[in-house]
């Protein structure tokens, strides 16, 4: 965890000193398989790494910022059929890019470092309006439904949930050990929640809902804000992961806030046949699958 000199250089504000103490329990990589196949995702064993499929026939590493060389490993022909995609090792061919929105400077990380101060502003005064700690699973079975529902609602994704399928979801997403819930309170109403997790170097969350009645106290703002202070503290993070540029501008425009655009030499495989026939509709559902000439990684 950084010193008291190291903090008070960074000179925090008292927002940023809400989670004072709380750290992520970090997975290694070889327990990031459990990690996705609780999420829901089909995993397997090929070649020294773990691959999650996509869609069932499209891979990506489970640990996705795990440098893989593509002349040592791949994932099992049979579940890619789609083809695949990792992050190069330092020198291995790369032949795509992988555009994600990331913040890399975590342990430097204070609300007043923010590029806008309206944004630093608007943050520390949500801050004060809303209360975000952990949550325990029974927790979240018991008062996140209603969130979930509203949030599915709002945004036409994710899946259409029983309170008794949400309970099992939560339950079967909360079954490794590593796993933490944070949700964010106005007075004692649970109004969203989010389920980071961290492995290796980098924290990420895994998904975060939000009740549509409560966005204008800004609950997915405190959220991603208590997510980097806590990566902040957490010995060895040193970056957060907000996922790959996607279609919907908005959403991208809103991670933007906390974090900034990276380009990651990577490998990536795709069948000719969908090259051929479904190029548009892949572009438009996966913009962050960018495959370019080959060339090697510095």
């Amino acid at each position: 965890m950084p010193s008291s000199e190291a903090l008070a250089a960074l000179e925090l504000a008292p927002e940023d000193q809400l989670w004072d103490g709380l750290a992520f329990p970090v997975m290694d990589k070889d327990e990031m398989p459990l990690q996705h196949t609780a999420g829901g995702d089909l995993v397997h064993f090929h070649r020294g790494v773990w691959w999650k499929q996509l869609n069932r026939f499209f891979c990506m590493p489970c640990s996705l910022f795990e440098a893989v060389d593509p002349q040592e490993s791949w994932p099992d022909p049979r579940h890619a059929l789609a083809g695949y995609m990792h992050l190069c090792a330092k020198g291995a061919e790369s032949n795509a890019t992988y555009p994600a929105i990331v913040n890399d400077e975590v342990k430097g990380y204070s609300v007043k470092r923010l590029a806008s101060k309206r944004k630093s502003g608007m943050i520390r005064g949500a801050a004060n309006k809303l209360t975000v700690r952990p949550l325990a699973p029974q927790e979240l079975i018991r008062d996140g439904y209603e969130v979930y529902v509203s949030w599915h609602r709002r945004v036409a994704w994710g899946r259409d949930r029983t309170p008794e399928s949400f309970a099992e979801w939560v339950q079967r997403a909360c079954s490794t050990p590593k796993q933490m819930l944070l949700g964010a309170y106005v007075d004692a109403r649970l109004v969203a929640f989010m389920l980071p997790y961290a492995t290796g170097h980098v924290v990420a969350p895994s998904f975060l809902a939000s009740h549509t009645e409560y966005l204008g106290y800004r609950p997915n703002d405190v959220l991603y804000h208590a997510m980097l202070c806590i990566a902040r503290q957490t010995p060895g993070i040193t970056m957060a992961d907000f996922g790959p540029v996607c279609s919907k501008t908005s959403l991208n425009e809103f991670k933007l806030r906390f974090g900034r655009l990276r380009e990651f030499p990577a490998y990536a495989r795709v069948h000719p046949l969908l090259r051929l026939f479904a190029a548009e509709r892949m572009r438009v559902r996966y913009p962050w699958l960018v495959v370019k000439g080959a060339q090697k990684t510095s």
